[in-house]
């Protein structure tokens, strides 16, 4: 019986875990639309923020996801990147990996 009632707060923890990252990259979502742009920086930062609500999106659904725990938090490391990865490749492909000019 003890393995039973275990894993409720195992479980609760994992999607503990997965809700605090969710929404800490909810938080930066929220965040980047309240940053004041230039036109031609405001889509960047609108497509930048819809990668990251995804990852985030993603990591708090993993946390009903029953994996492992390697292959979770691999996975986890993983989503919470690509809005890095999204972002190096707009600073290659747009801004030839300049410095960005801040008005």
């Amino acid at each position: 019986m003890r393995w039973f009632y275990l894993h409720l707060p195992m479980t609760m923890g994992i999607a503990a875990t997965g809700g605090a990252i969710a929404l800490a990259l909810f938080c930066v979502v929220l965040l980047m639309q309240s940053i004041s742009t230039s036109a031609k920086l405001s889509p960047l930062y609108r497509r930048g923020g819809l990668v990251t609500l995804g990852s985030s999106l993603l990591i708090l659904l993993l946390g009903f996801v029953s994996l492992p725990t390697i292959p979770l938090l691999a996975t986890v490391v993983l989503l919470m990147l690509t809005p890095v990865f999204y972002g190096i490749k707009v600073w290659i492909q747009v801004f030839d990996a300049e410095a960005i000019a801040t008005e």
